[in-house]
């Protein structure tokens, strides 16, 4: 466990320093993705790779009317909702794989090595298409009710949580399901008076998570642990390295807290009321406000103030980039100056 008021008179404090900045107007753009080595912007009608430099990379056209594209570590997915047909790209924006479902699709997710499609079996039962990062079927759940809002896939690939809405009562009803992958219902439990916000597999532990509760269940439905927060959970993040999870939620106060896999508090900090999103690598964790950045790690402070209002933020090895309204700035970590 790390104390954040050491921290605070550690001589290792650092600053950010700007390297580059990129001045495109980012309205304009319906998406934007960092990688170690590219960003990628989404037009209405293209996407386009930048290096660090602000150099164009390569640049793809969207056919599709109303494309929806989402981003995964491995690939890039075109999806055409309309038609049915989802594309795959990989990183270099070259076509891998293309698969036609012949009606139309909800969404897609990339979870793990896979990609998760989500589809309507009939009109009514919400179906979940799995496929591996090569474009070949490897599983089929239809849910008989109920609207699946979310879904995990474990390590091994045979299991697939699912977070569904069930509207099918007079009261709205919130469920964590657990299939097999090949669409055989192992269980599932109902939240009463609450609605699930996240789900998530660590390991072979299931994370369940709504606007005030956090519970961890085992494989077998047994609850671990529960933890009520005394607030709204704002943000969320799973360091699944390092087992533990980050959250950031707001009561009278607003705190970030350090919570480990079996429950306990490892750290616990009231922070700014501005700070509204969480970003971790490696062991650092970046807390993110409108023109404001914190760093938080064994070595390092960071306490930085921007004049633009942030956007996001891509956290790399030994860069931040910061997206604003007005442009895409590359900053490096560095040691800040003694008087």
């Amino acid at each position: 466990m790390f104390n954040i008021d050491r921290l605070l008179l550690n001589n290792s404090t650092k600053t950010l320093e700007l390297m580059s900045s990129m001045n495109i107007d980012m309205n304009k753009y319906s998406g934007i993705k960092i990688y170690d080595d590219e960003i990628l912007i989404v037009s209405p009608n293209k996407i386009i790779s930048l290096d660090y430099n602000g150099t164009v990379k390569w640049k793809k056209d969207i056919k599709a009317i109303n494309p929806i594209v989402r981003f995964g570590m491995h690939n890039i997915y075109i999806l055409d909702s309309i038609n049915g047909q989802v594309i795959a790209l990989d990183l270099n924006g070259e076509e891998i794989w293309r698969y036609d479902f012949k009606k139309s699709i909800e969404d897609i997710i990339e979870k793990g090595d896979c990609l998760i499609v989500f589809t309507k079996a009939g009109e009514k039962k919400d179906q979940i298409n799995i496929f591996d990062l090569k474009g070949d079927l490897v599983g089929n759940i239809i849910l008989e009710q109920g609207i699946a809002l979310d879904c995990d896939i474990s390590n091994d690939k045979k299991k697939v949580l699912i977070n569904v809405l069930d509207l099918s009562d007079e009261k709205i009803k919130s469920k964590v399901a657990l299939y097999s992958i090949n669409g055989y219902e192992i269980w599932e439990q109902d939240v009463e008076n609450d609605i699930i916000s996240k789900i998530n597999f660590i390991d072979d532990k299931i994370l369940s998570v709504t606007k005030s509760d956090i519970k961890l269940l085992n494989s077998k439905q047994k609850l671990l642990w529960d933890r009520g927060i005394d607030g709204e959970i704002i943000d969320l993040n799973i360091d699944i390295e390092n087992k533990q999870i980050i959250l950031l939620y707001a009561g009278n106060k607003k705190y970030l807290e350090v919570i480990s896999i079996n429950g306990r508090t490892k750290m616990k900090k009231e922070v700014d009321k501005n700070i509204k999103k969480i970003y971790i690598r490696d062991s650092n964790i970046y807390l993110v406000g409108d023109k404001k950045i914190y760093g938080i790690s064994k070595d390092v402070f960071l306490d930085y103030n921007i004049s633009e209002k942030i956007k996001s933020v891509g956290v790399l090895k030994d860069k931040l980039i910061v997206i604003t309204n007005e442009g895409i700035k590359i900053m490096k970590l560095v040691n800040l100056k003694s008087n």
